[in-house]
C-alpha cells in the first residue's frame, strides 16, 4: 500500500519538472529568437538613416513620378554608386536600369527627356527643344505627328525651315529658290498677293507673272517690263485705252 503512494509521488514531481523544462526551453529559444539590443539599435537606425537620407546629395533630385519610387527601381541589385543620372541611360531600350522608353510612334529625337518633358508626367510635353529633334521639319510637321501646312498654304515642296523659324510659322521669310510651280500657283490672291485691279489684261490663256516681271527680283513686282509677244492674243487697245497707258 506504500508503494502506489510513493509511484504516484514520483510521477507528479517529473511531470512537474518536465513541463519546467519545457517552459525553460520555450524561453531560451524566445530569447535567442529576439534582436539583441545592440542588433535592433542598429536596424533602427538603416531605417532611420533611409528616412533622413536626402537624395539631393547625390546631385539627383527626386522630383515627379521618380520621388515616389522604391529604391530598387533604379538602384538594380542594391548598387547605389554609379547609378546612371541621363534621362537615356534608363529610359531606354536594352538598359539596365527598365524604365518606360519612348513609345515606336515619338518623334526622331536624341535621348535627352528632360529638353520636352518633365518628371511628372510625359504628356504633355511642356517645352520643345527643336535642337532635340532628328530629320527634317515635315518629318514631324505632317499635320499628324505635329502642326502641318494648313489648306490656305502655298503649294511648294520645300521645308519648313526654308521660309519658318522654330519661334512661330508667322513673319515667314519666303524663299524663292526652289519653288519650279510657276508664280501664278502662290500668287492667285488666295495664298499670295496676285493681279490687282488696275494690272493690265492677261488674257486668255493667263500670261504668266515671269513673262514681264522678273524671276530674280523677289522684292518687288516693279518694274514690270510689258512682253507684247506673251500677251499677243490680247488687242493693242485691250491695254492701250486709259491714262494709264500710252495711247495710240
Amino acid at each position: 500500500m506504500h508503494f502506489w503512494p510513493a509511484i504516484s509521488k514520483h510521477w507528479r514531481f517529473g511531470r512537474r519538472h518536465r513541463r519546467g523544462a519545457f517552459a525553460a526551453a520555450a524561453l531560451v529559444l524566445a530569447i535567442g529568437l529576439m534582436p539583441q539590443p545592440a542588433s535592433a539599435q542598429s536596424a533602427l537606425n538603416a531605417v532611420q538613416s533611409r528616412l533622413n537620407f536626402d537624395h539631393l546629395t547625390t546631385g539627383f533630385e527626386l522630383t515627379g513620378q521618380h520621388r515616389d519610387l522604391p529604391c530598387e527601381s533604379c538602384h538594380v541589385n542594391a548598387i547605389f554608386k554609379g547609378t546612371p543620372t541621363d534621362c537615356g541611360a534608363c529610359h531606354g531600350i536594352g538598359t539596365v536600369v527598365r524604365a518606360t522608353a519612348k513609345p515606336r510612334n515619338h518623334i526622331l529625337s536624341t535621348d535627352q527627356c528632360g529638353a520636352c518633358h518633365t518628371p511628372v508626367a510625359w504628356n504633355p510635353a511642356v517645352n520643345f527643344d527643336h535642337t532635340q529633334a532628328r530629320g527634317s521639319c515635315s518629318t514631324c510637321h505632317n499635320g499628324t505627328m505635329a502642326q502641318g501646312k494648313g489648306p490656305t498654304h502655298i503649294i511648294t515642296d520645300l521645308e519648313c525651315d526654308a521660309c519658318h523659324t522654330t519661334l512661330t510659322w508667322a513673319g515667314a521669310t519666303f524663299n524663292h529658290v526652289g519653288v519650279t510651280s510657276g508664280c501664278a500657283a502662290c500668287h492667285d490672291n488666295v495664298h499670295a498677293v496676285g493681279v490687282t485691279a488696275t494690272h493690265v489684261p492677261i488674257g486668255t490663256p493667263v500670261t504668266s507673272c515671269e513673262s514681264c516681271h522678273s524671276p530674280t527680283n523677289y522684292t518687288t513686282w516693279n518694274p514690270g517690263v510689258i512682253n507684247h509677244p506673251a500677251v499677243s492674243a490680247l488687242t493693242c487697245a485691250s491695254c492701250h485705252e486709259t491714262a494709264n497707258f500710252q495711247g495710240m
